[in-house]
């Protein structure tokens, strides 16, 4: 009976109501030790009876709506009622297939994403607010409503009408991402206004290149916005967005994230895509991206950090009954990596450094006493035999490799905490320890105070530094110790890996350094933004979480800055491509908008200082120069929270007031008069 009522309240659109008495009525069971449901509410009767069960299937009928409007769901409707909720996923079975639905209202963005099946009309209605509709509607990034009537237009979806509770439109079979901006109402003791503090379109129009209607209209809907008196810094992350954008492409499947410059899709960047993805609002792209890897491609092609990266994404969105789901099939990922390539005796993973995406690197020179090669004046060996031992040589114990699978681990662990698996949760535990302590142990090489690789034939270190020797920090591998920071100090170094458009792959002291050889990619000395973008992650974990001296929140920015102003072709264009000449102004290797490595990730977490967590807190700390006059990220979804971070010294400039602030939902949460470190409560 308790069915009828729910749905009575529903359809008087009283659904607060409905789910309050929901809440109320079944309270008692839920709270149970037993997970079934009673035939009376005093317990009385049987402890599993169906007719109980009736109030749950208005959850989907009405809260999210899903229901057929004609028999067999050849035309069915998505009319969601969710009232306090504030996220419903929930997959509905029909005659035609499953219609997977995920809806998130938030204080200024309603989100429907929505798989419908073949042979199918779905009635897609976005909910108003209090009688008004959205301010603005987009479809898969394109907009489609906009000030009070239909604009653009989206094969397979069509407008149908604005009525009394609903903007409606008639919806195709596929794949589709809508998206419904409002205006939040204020808070207690807040005045109204605007939530973005930035305007997104002028900041576009200030900052990006060639950008058609398409790609400007998915990075208004999708990225956070972000100005700061450095113009190199500020220029490249919107470029760098742009690039992003144009390497997603729509498979069979769902989305992916090319690599760019004709490569397709490969694990080589995946750890890359995962982090800078995280940030994008509509999270169907990352979501189809990560089930991509599950779904049969080998994740282990190349080395990454897939599971890291997957917790990485679940730090933003929050989502742990998403992250949950992707249990099983990290653990199966990471028994392959064990299975493949790690080598018990050493207690450490091996592999050659092509397989990290560094084709010849020192390692391979080294191999088959490289000294003795014959090289003539273009660089080119004198045999197949030694172009390969070069390239597909050097098989070893990589400070890389390694690093990617202590991250992997913990997330493992930590994921299974989120599921209640303690067993698995303190079995990755101390696997992961255990490598690290091993890392610590066998690749720390005291005589250069470096992490270094080891050779797996006779286990001698390398003959010299390598950038990779910075990677432990980008996953917190070393001990917060003072003698493992001292490697920080040949960053800066001129025999080192300091560069005009550094750093360098390999220390300039080395015989190999920038060693001529027939191949586009060397890692012997030119400058890789995929190695340069560990290096500054690492580097920000070291300002953020060690105790050190050697490294400054100036020396982030100044390597942001130069990283920023490698990214251009010779003529001033922004560009990223695979490789760069550390002391000259020309990249090495083609692949435009190569999108091999991060950016814009870096900026959120280091420039600006938003360090994602998992325990409800919100932590801000700038690694912005003291000396600036301001800076702001506006407009990010943060654990389904709009935010807003920014430092105004005269206060003139955004309108907020002297200092750092940041607002939650446009409402301000904390400030302080510098740039510092401000811990506050998300809720």
């Amino acid at each position: 009976m308790e069915k009828y009522v729910g749905e009575a309240l529903y359809q008087m659109r009283f659904e607060e109501d409905a789910i309050a008495r929901t809440k109320k009525r079944f309270k008692d069971m839920v709270e149970d030790p037993k997970t079934t449901l009673w035939e009376l509410w005093n317990k009385a009767g049987t402890q599993n009876h169906a007719w109980s069960g009736g109030f749950l299937t208005l959850l989907s009928q009405y809260g999210a709506g899903v229901a057929p409007v004609t028999p067999g769901y050849g035309t069915y409707h998505v009319l969601p009622q969710m009232g306090p909720l504030k996220r419903i996923k929930t997959i509905v079975p029909s005659v035609k297939g499953e219609i997977a639905l995920e809806l998130r209202n938030e204080p200024a963005e309603f989100s429907l994403d929505l798989v419908s099946p073949k042979d199918t009309t779905a009635l897609v209605g976005i909910p108003k607010r209090e009688g008004a509709s959205p301010a603005r509607i987009t479809v898969n990034g394109k907009p489609v409503w906009e000030n009070g009537k239909p604009t653009g237009t989206v094969d397979g979806v069509a407008f149908k009408e604005n009525e009394e509770h609903y903007t409606t439109f008639s919806v195709q079979p596929g794949t589709w991402a809508f998206r419904a901006e409002f205006s939040p109402a204020p808070r207690s003791g807040e005045n109204s206004g605007r939530l973005r503090v930035l305007d997104g379109k002028t900041v576009l129009m200030t900052n990006t290149r060639n950008t058609d209607d398409v790609a400007a209209s998915w990075l208004l809907e999708n990225v956070p916005f972000f100005e700061c008196p450095n113009r190199e810094i500020e220029e490249i992350y919107y470029y760098r967005w742009w690039s992003y954008h144009k390497n997603l492409r729509k498979e069979k499947a769902g989305w992916a994230v090319h690599e760019g410059g004709g490569y397709g899709i490969t694990p080589c960047p995946l750890g890359h895509h995962l982090y800078e993805g995280r940030w994008i609002k509509n999270r169907v792209y990352l979501d189809d991206y990560i089930r991509y890897w599950f779904a049969g491609d080998n994740p282990r092609r190349y080395s990454t950090w897939f599971a890291d990266g997957c917790y990485a994404q679940y730090l933003v969105d929050g989502d742990s009954v998403k992250i949950v789901s992707y249990l099983k099939g990290l653990i199966a990922n990471q028994e392959g990596w064990e299975r493949e390539r790690f080598d018990s005796a050493r207690g450490l993973f091996r592999w050659i450094p092509d397989r990290d995406g560094m084709e010849a690197s020192l390692a391979g020179f080294e191999a088959g006493e490289a000294d003795k090669f014959q090289w003539n004046t273009a660089g080119i060996v004198g045999d197949k035999f030694q172009w390969n031992t070069v390239i597909y040589g050097g098989d070893g114990y990589r400070p890389s490799l390694n690093s990617y699978m202590v991250a992997d681990m913990r997330a493992i662990a930590a994921i299974a905490t989120l599921a209640g698996d303690q067993a698995v949760a303190g079995a990755y535990t101390r696997k992961a320890e255990a490598l690290r302590t091993r890392m610590q142990q066998e690749l720390w090489c005291p005589e250069k105070n470096f992490f270094l690789q080891r050779h797996s034939q006779d286990y001698r270190f390398v003959s010299g530094r390598e950038q990779i020797g910075f990677f432990p920090w980008a996953f917190h591998v070393p001990d917060d110790n003072s003698k493992y920071a001292e490697a920080w100090r040949q960053l800066q170094d001129s025999q080192g890996f300091k560069a005009k458009y550094g750093p360098t792959t390999l220390e300039r002291r080395n015989t190999y350094f920038l060693k001529p050889f027939k191949h586009k990619c060397l890692w012997n000395g030119p400058s890789w933004p995929y190695s340069t973008s560990v290096t500054l992650a690492a580097m920000a974990n070291l300002l953020n979480d060690y105790k050190q001296s050697v490294v400054t929140r100036d020396d982030y920015v100044a390597l942001l800055h130069t990283y920023a102003a490698t990214q251009r072709d010779p003529d001033g264009k922004p560009m990223v491509r695979e490789n760069h000449h550390p002391d000259e102004n020309g990249w090495l290797a083609k692949g435009g908008d190569y999108n091999h490595s991060r950016y814009c990730d870096l900026v959120i977490t280091g420039l600006v200082g938003l360090r994602p967590r998992g325990d409800g807190m919100l932590e801000v700390n700038p690694l912005a120069p003291a000396d600036w006059e301001y800076f702001c990220l506006d407009g990010v979804v943060y654990h389904g929270r709009t935010l807003t971070i920014l430092y105004d010294r005269s206060g003139n400039r955004y309108g907020r007031g002297a200092g750092l602030r940041i607002l939650i939902d446009g409402a301000e949460a904390a400030r302080a008069a510098t740039i510092q470190r401000i811990t506050v409560a998300l809720e």
